[in-house]
């Protein structure tokens, strides 16, 4: 089919960053998700080695199918951000079942002591009168006119008092004892302690000074937790912020690999002195910065494609016979569209159109019609079965100068009636000189040409 058609123009430069990008995020997301696994205590040799062969297969996949390979990738970094918290709530809900159990047996063995105390204190006082001569009460010694408890026998006492520790997973439950612990305390300082170890030590010292306070009442160790749980959860979810604007920065400075220095210096500058900053950074400020960095990419790449693109295009146009000059390339960055004569062929032309990048060019068969001669409706089927073998032709010089093609959409020939242009002949070039050389040679006639009716 060769009537009117749209056609994604993409450059050799243009499909290596893609693919160096591509991969460059991949491998920024693998590295994540090997440091954060490796803290949750998930990350094994076999986990890697599926990890790497998983990445040298997409980047071959790239010799396939481009747009595949592309697809594939982004699947490939949500499976590992989906891995990662993945694996992140089994290290915390396991580790905070480990603290769990650690501080429900501090209780215990306090509550029994205790306990065994208060019942060695009520043994003394019933031994406390004169001791028959026949012999002495198990576990009570004589020095002088006073008795003690031995200390073993208190221990056994001890022992047999303790119940056998038991965690429940439910943190509504709790024992009458209070013994098991809050569950957003342990959940939240398993995580500081997992993925935040740094700052774990003086949360565990408050806790444990919370613990060692056995005489406290229920009411104050309950106000001490609610402290100390805010406090956590504050600090996590602000570890979390940082982290989320430390990932968004450091792939605004991916965005600008490749744009010249000159171009970017600004929003690097900007990116590095939040990177840099301590505490707490504005999450806005840094998806406004990453925008910024991606805007700036798009355009400089943008201007230099285009300027490719028009020049590699026109050449091609130039190698099948089409009448080509040097202003024309100026012509087209300008007006968005031109149309070009077919050489030896004066009622054969094609207008091509495309916005600032030349992403997408759009191209059709056009008729050209001297001034004040008629079109003769009955070429148009020829002239677009003409273009058809033309625009074969041009797709594989283009794929020749690293310029690859792909046709989005197409009409049949005959589908839609040609638009008919005039053309003439003018003693100096219309559309300007792009040099003193250009000016020089405007005197030649040229053939150039304009819709009937703009």
């Amino acid at each position: 089919m060769s009537g009117p058609k749209i056609v994604i123009v993409k450059s050799e430069a243009q499909l290596q960053r893609e693919r160096e990008r591509s991969l460059s995020d991949l491998a920024r997301s693998s590295a994540r998700w090997r440091e954060l696994l490796e803290k949750s205590g998930e990350l094994s040799a076999d986990k890697i080695a599926v990890m790497e062969s998983r990445v040298k297969a997409l980047a071959e996949q790239f010799k396939l199918n481009h747009e595949l390979a592309l697809n594939e990738i982004a699947k490939e970094i949500q499976f590992l951000q989906s891995d990662i918290e993945n694996a992140r709530g089994k290290a915390i809900e396991k580790r905070a079942h480990q603290l769990a159990v650690e501080i429900r047996h501090k209780r215990l063995g306090k509550n029994a002591a205790a306990q065994a105390n208060a019942e060695a204190a009520d043994l003394k006082e019933l031994l406390g009168a004169p001791q028959r001569r026949e012999g002495k009460a198990p576990g009570v010694s004589e020095e002088g006119s006073t008795y003690k408890v031995d200390n073993e026998l208190l221990g056994d006492l001890s022992q047999e008092l303790s119940p056998t520790p038991m965690v429940s997973n439910n943190s509504e439950t709790l024992d009458a004892d209070s013994t098991q612990p809050d569950k957003r305390l342990t959940l939240l300082l398993a995580q500081i302690q997992l993925f935040e170890a740094h700052e774990s030590e003086k949360f565990s010292r408050r806790l444990e000074a919370i613990e060692a306070e056995v005489e406290a009442d229920l009411s104050r160790r309950r106000l001490l937790t609610d402290s100390l749980v805010l406090d956590m959860a504050r600090f996590c979810k602000e570890q979390k912020q940082i982290e989320e604007v430390r990932q968004i920065l450091l792939a605004a400075r991916a965005a600008l690999e490749g744009v010249a220095a000159e171009t970017c210096a600004a929003i690097l500058e900007k990116t590095d002195k939040i990177l840099k900053a301590a505490g707490l950074v504005n999450l806005a400020e840094a998806q406004k910065v990453k925008a910024e960095a991606e805007e700036t990419r798009r355009s400089f790449f943008a201007q230099k494609d285009a300027r490719d693109k028009r020049k590699a295009i026109l050449e091609s146009f130039a190698a099948i016979g089409y009448e080509v000059t040097e202003s024309m390339s100026t012509a087209w960055a300008k007006d968005g569209r031109i149309i070009l004569a077919k050489a030896g062929c004066p009622d054969e032309g094609v207008e091509i159109a495309a916005a600032e990048g030349v992403e997408r060019l759009q191209v059709r068969a056009v008729a050209m019609v001297a001034k004040g001669k008629q079109h003769n409706v009955s070429r148009d089927v020829e002239i677009e079965t003409k273009w058809c073998s033309s625009f074969d032709k041009l797709r594989q010089d283009l794929a020749q100068k690293g310029q690859h093609t792909t046709i989005a959409t197409a009409l049949p020939i005959g589908s839609a009636p040609l638009k008919v242009c005039e053309s003439q002949v003018w003693m100096k070039d219309e559309l300007g000189a792009d040099s003193d050389e250009e000016e020089a040679r405007a005197d030649a006639p040229r053939r150039q040409s304009r819709s009937i009716g703009e």
